[in-house]
């Protein structure tokens, strides 16, 4: 297994753990929060999906799904391709309603994606410097490292937000 391949089985692991922890969740339940400081499923999940196809836009040299897809749309958000959630106000997280049809549906094509974005790098373009979604120098498969890490935190924290919702149990 490649550099590359390892990414691809990080990133579809995290992505069945996420399914199963949506599984029987409702649009409702995508909203509800521990806190009122606290992010919903809802917002996470689209989170980590605009950081995913930011990223491997940046990494293959092509346009995000966001725009080409027209994922934007479904959302009722703009096409602008650096909104992916960072710096948001609780306000303004609050004020963003997904279904989870659209949530899975955006997820699914930005993962088609990234996985053939992926099996096409050969080691040497995980060595090539690239600029990342910040404007920031790095090695591809050091982006791609710290993407993944971003990536892992956030399906984590939705399968916390899951057991909050539903309690123990769900993943079993």
């Amino acid at each position: 297994m490649n550099g590359a391949q390892m990414i691809a089985f990080t990133f579809e692991m995290s992505d069945g753990l996420v399914k199963r922890a949506l599984k029987g969740l409702d649009d409702e339940d995508l909203m509800k929060r521990p806190s009122d400081q606290d992010n919903p499923i809802s917002w996470l999940m689209w989170h980590k999906t605009r950081v995913e196809d930011c990223a491997f836009a940046a990494v293959a040299g092509a346009e995000q799904v966001w725009v080409a897809g027209k994922w934007h749309e479904k959302f009722d958000m703009e096409a602008e391709p650096k909104q992916i959630g960072f710096g948001d106000s609780l306000e303004q997280v609050m004020s963003l309603k997904f279904t989870k049809q659209d949530l899975i549906g955006y997820a699914n094509a930005v993962r088609e994606r990234t996985l053939s974005t992926l099996e096409a790098l050969s080691a040497e373009d995980l060595e090539k410097e690239m600029t990342d979604i910040g404007g920031n120098s790095a090695k591809t498969g050091e982006y791609l490292g710290r993407v993944a890490t971003d990536y892992h935190q956030h399906c984590g924290q939705i399968c916390y937000l899951r057991g909050f919702i539903t309690g123990f149990g769900w993943a079993f």
